[in-house]
């Protein structure tokens, strides 16, 4: 990461962070970070676009054989060293969006947020048509003395134009830049109306997938207590990193946590003293970190977003180690067995002890947040077993 970039992107996330940490009585802040993270969005895209277009040249050259063998060597390390610029500029974009995504957890509650998720990317800022009008009606938004957010300034939000905060609630805005109306804008329209009927509602069969799976519904349900996370335990273990290189944090017998400020990272003999006859699932989050979205940003995790940053960079490297034997045992104090699934879309399945075919799943997103949101996994699997037995919901979490 390039120190103007880091240095760019710490001040954003410092002025974000001082809005939501301050009254948030004066909106404009909240505009004006918008309009900077457009500015910059757009320049990276400029960038991009250019890229391309001169990558097309060298290739073309190449295809009609315009170049000397010797001449042919060279124009394919630059396209490589093109790729790998293009590479660059779409993971700055991905770390700008991700600002946009801070900007969407600390006016929205996640669990709302989620279902925005479940589309394609909207593509680019630049040269979109209505984009002019769409800041046009954000300013007015926020004129009128109401927060809202750019959709496309986000990872998250894939569902129209501009989301406005009611009173915690993210009203969503598909913004027309003609009246002309085809197949397409009428799909988008559908689909937020769907979305909006399954939050207000709390169910759905036309989210998530489900209007291709017959008789299958989503049923929204309260957590039985409030989420527990090891962000203290994340960030003990990111100081000791930067104190000693590496540092290692056991989450009670659920977790371990290892940072390193080296790019290398491996089992630490301690994990293998104390787990090692223990059934183990390893995520270094970095693997992740530009494919990451409906999941609570790292800005809002990390004690400092100079941390953040460096996890970017690959500066800090953060590997957490699952103790799955633990879980397996924590569901059956609760009566269920637990176990490993090789499946697309479920990680786990519990099912009651004597009753095989009473059994529920829990989804490989549901299970992410143990690793990008750092949620507790005793809590995970308590909760999911306690909403199920409780309200009694269709067997998935």
């Amino acid at each position: 990461m390039h120190l103007r970039f880091r240095q760019s992107i710490l001040q954003i996330s410092d002025r974000i962070r001082s809005y939501f940490e301050g009254d948030r009585s004066n909106i404009d802040d909240l505009l004006v970070i918008q309009l900077t993270l457009v500015k910059y969005i757009k320049y990276y895209e400029k960038r991009i676009s250019e890229i391309k277009a001169e990558e097309g040249q060298q290739k073309l050259k190449l295809k009609i054989g315009m170049v000397s063998k010797e001449n042919a060597a060279i124009i394919k390390i630059r396209i490589k060293n093109f790729r790998y610029k293009k590479d660059h500029y779409k993971n700055s974009i991905y770390i700008l969006r991700s600002l946009g995504d801070y900007i969407a957890f600390s006016l929205f509650d996640p669990w709302d947020l989620k279902p925005l998720t479940f589309s394609d990317s909207s593509g680019n800022i630049s040269g979109k048509s209505g984009l002019r009008n769409e800041i046009k009606i954000l300013k007015a938004i926020f004129s009128n003395g109401s927060e809202c957010i750019l959709n496309n300034i986000t990872n998250t939000i894939r569902h129209g134009d501009i989301t406005v905060n009611i009173e915690g609630f993210p009203l969503i805005m598909e913004i027309k830049s003609s009246s002309s109306e085809g197949k397409r804008a009428s799909r988008q329209i559908e689909n937020i109306n769907n979305i909006m009927e399954y939050l207000y509602s709390g169910e759905t069969t036309n989210i998530y997938g489900l209007e291709d799976r017959d008789e299958q519904k989503m049923i929204r349900v309260s957590a039985y207590k409030e989420p527990e996370y090891y962000i203290s335990e994340l960030q003990d273990a990111v100081t000791r990193a930067y104190e000693f290189g590496t540092g290692l944090v056991f989450v009670g017998n659920e977790a371990a946590i290892v940072a390193s400020t080296d790019s290398k990272i491996s089992l630490p003999a301690n994990i293998l003293d104390k787990w090692k006859s223990e059934e183990i699932r390893t995520q270094i989050i970095n693997s992740y970190k530009f494919k990451i979205r409906s999941l609570t940003p790292f800005w809002m995790s990390f004690s400092s977003d100079s941390h953040v940053c460096d996890i970017y960079s690959g500066d800090l490297v953060v590997a957490i180690f699952l103790n799955i034997s633990h879980l397996k045992r924590i569901a059956y104090t609760n009566d269920y067995n637990l176990d490993t699934l090789e499946d697309d879309e479920w990680a786990f399945s519990l099912a009651q002890v004597g009753e095989p075919e009473n059994k529920m799943f829990i989804s490989h997103i549901h299970m992410s947040r143990i690793f990008f949101e750092f949620l507790r996994p005793e809590w995970l699997i308590e909760n999911s077993i306690n909403t199920y037995e409780t309200s009694n919901p269709l067997g998935n979490t």
